[in-house]
């Protein structure tokens, strides 16, 4: 892969795209065994992603609602 000399331009992603972003990054830090993330920076983005999780709506088109038989159905 070909690096960039400019660094991502992350201010046109929303607020949500951004959280995404840095979740992957994440992941890919403990899927290579990458650890540069320090401890209070890595709790600090934890609080955040919180309260984005938060800030956001959770959309569901309708609500599934079960009888105490059919939760305790066996198939």
């Amino acid at each position: 892969m070909k690096s960039q000399k400019n660094p991502l331009d992350l201010s046109v992603l929303p607020p949500h795209a951004k959280g995404e972003l840095l979740d992957f990054y994440e992941f890919l830090c403990e899927k290579y065994g990458i650890d540069n993330l320090e401890a209070a920076s890595k709790s600090d983005r934890k609080g955040k992603r919180f309260s984005m999780f938060l800030a956001n709506k959770i959309n569901v088109q309708e609500i599934n609602r079960f009888s105490r038989n059919e939760m305790h159905e066996r198939r």
